[in-house]
């Protein structure tokens, strides 16, 4: 409902539609803005990490990182609005972030910098190259794509579809990245 209705959405229409008294909301939750929290914060794992977990393989490195840039991208288009809900709600994203042991947003980048720092070990990708930056250029393009959607809803300027976007960022990156060999 937050998303539908953002942060003044009623917590006696939330207890309605799930079934529950208001009361009963707020002994499990506390306060509208403890569920609000609940209901929209990022999840302490971002849930392409598991896709990172076990390193690339010795297949070809770009049909790797476009099925890593759909779940990625499937990511944010679904934590994007989420956190426009919560900024509108006047919460304060830097306190939300302290709360986690390591915050998505850091650890998304390690995991796929050291993802991308494996393909580099297995000769995929250019020793000269900073994985690092890489993984944060690919998530940036990815999340702003998101935010972009979002922010612009149906006045969406006229751009690739989402799976030929991923497809040609995927394109671009690995012309500046790969080995020759792997190429």
């Amino acid at each position: 409902m937050f998303l539908e209705l953002g942060p003044a959405a009623s917590t006696n229409e939330i207890a309605r539609r799930i079934g529950l008294s208001q009361a009963a909301l707020f002994k499990r939750f506390g306060t509208k803005s403890d569920l609000m929290v609940r209901a929209l914060a990022p999840p302490h794992e971002p849930p392409f990490l598991d896709a990172l977990a076990s390193g690339p393989s010795e297949e070809p490195l770009a049909p790797q990182l476009h099925a890593i840039g759909r779940r990625i991208a499937s990511y944010f288009s679904e934590i994007v609005p989420c956190m426009a809900v919560l900024r509108a709600g006047g919460f304060d994203m830097q306190h939300i972030l302290q709360s986690y042991d390591v915050p998505p947003p850091v650890r998304a980048q390690a995991a796929l910098g050291s993802w991308l720092q494996q393909a580099q070990a297995l000769g995929h990708i250019r020793a000269d190259v900073d994985v690092h930056s890489t993984a944060l250029v690919f998530l940036g393009a990815l999340q702003s794509r998101a935010f972009l959607a979002h922010l612009l809803g149906s006045v969406r300027p006229v751009v690739l579809p989402d799976d030929d976007y991923i497809d040609h960022l995927v394109d671009v990156l690995c012309r500046g990245i790969l080995c020759e060999e792997a190429a």
